[in-house]
């Protein structure tokens, strides 16, 4: 579906998006790279960086 959307193929240019749009989708790899960027503080807080940012919901294993 992504191969069929125009945001993701031919229009996935800097005519359409920012440069800093286009540094940001380009540079994210992870769920962890979007709540640094938009919640660093929380970040700090609860995501080890060895970890996935989905570990704060995982069960611990007691």
């Amino acid at each position: 579906r992504l191969e069929a959307d125009r945001f993701f193929t031919s229009d996935f240019n800097e005519k359409i998006y920012t440069k800093r749009g286009l540094d940001w989708v380009n540079n994210t790899e992870t769920l962890r790279d979007v709540i640094q960027r938009h919640f660093p503080d929380v970040a700090e807080k609860w995501l080890n960086p060895a970890t996935s940012a989905f570990s704060v919901w995982e069960p611990s294993s007691k």
